[in-house]
């Protein structure tokens, strides 16, 4: 192994990743020359790439329900319609005031669109599209969101 990784000592989790990036090279340097290339770019793209995070176990969020979290100070909500689920960041197009007019009530009283509580606005709720009010034709922002093993996973973005 390469002395220069060997003496490294991390202070924090930059300098870990770093540290961690070039050990991996070095190692599979040995295999490949392309590797030099290509794997501290595949390396870099895993580290910033956000991860899904688990929001609730899947039996909590019911038929025709919806329910808000802030996540690393990332507004959002989920809800389930007609057994598929969708995830939206908590902002309207037209203010970027947040959607609910009480906490988890995102839907109208039918429960056929989502309504924002400030302007009236109705959008979508498979694609999020506004159809009425004063941000007709914008979108909400839509979030990659999954059902595994139980629990509701939303990939949330950084920054």
């Amino acid at each position: 192994m390469n002395t220069q990784t060997q003496d490294i000592q991390p202070t924090g989790p930059v300098d870990l990743a770093l540290l961690v990036v070039r050990r991996l090279v070095n190692v599979c340097s040995q295999f490949c020359y392309a590797s030099h290339i290509f794997f501290p770019i595949l390396i870099i793209r895993m580290l910033l790439t956000p991860q899904p995070t688990v929001l609730l176990n899947s039996h909590e969020l019911e038929e025709g329900h919806s329910k808000g979290f802030i996540i690393n100070g990332t507004n959002l909500f989920v809800l389930r319609h007609q057994g598929n689920l969708v995830a939206y960041l908590n902002s309207c197009p037209h203010r970027k005031v947040p959607l609910e007019w009480l906490p988890d009530q995102f839907l109208n009283s039918d429960k056929q669109f989502i309504q924002c509580a400030t302007h009236g606005a109705l959008f979508t709720i498979e694609q999020g599209l506004c159809i009425s009010g004063p941000c007709h034709q914008e979108s909400l922002t839509n979030l990659c969101v999954e059902e595994r093993g139980g629990k509701v996973y939303c990939t949330i973005p950084r920054g």
